[in-house]
This record gives C-alpha cells, sequence and structure tokens, in this order.
C-alpha cells in the first residue's frame, strides 16, 4: 500500500532539484501512506524487486529527510 514511486520522487526532488518545501509538503500529503515503517523494516520489497534495487533504505533515507521540511 506504500506509493514508493511518488516518495522516490519526493525524496528527488529535495535531493536533486532542492525543492525542499514543496517536497515536504507533498510528502506530508501522503498521511499514513509515507515511509516511517520502513525505518526497521526487513525489507520484503527488495525481495519482490525484480531490479535487485535497496529500496527500504531509500525509503527509510527519504522519510527522514522528508519529514524535515513539514
Amino acid at each position: 500500500q506504500l506509493p514508493v514511486n511518488t516518495i522516490i520522487r519526493y525524496y528527488y526532488y529535495a535531493q536533486a532539484q532542492k525543492e525542499n518545501e514543496t517536497s515536504g509538503t507533498l510528502y506530508k500529503n501522503l498521511g499514513d501512506r509515507n515511509a516511517r515503517a520502513c525505518i526497521n523494516c526487513q525489507g520484503h520489497c527488495e525481495k519482490a524487486c525484480p531490479h535487485n534495487v535497496a529500496v527500504r533504505h531509500l525509503l527509510a533515507d527519504a522519510h527522514r529527510q522528508l519529514i524535515k521540511f513539514t
């Protein structure tokens, strides 16, 4: 139920384009569908990823960064 692509896109906005306020607001609007759970998750999504992306670490970092701007 986690919008992985959306969260990674917002993270990109903050990291690469320095759109911190905008990305933080967009992330906040996700409400309970944020990546907080990824911080302590075992990484089941990584096992399902056909491209072997370490997405749990990306999502956890995205949450830590984006929550600062909310």
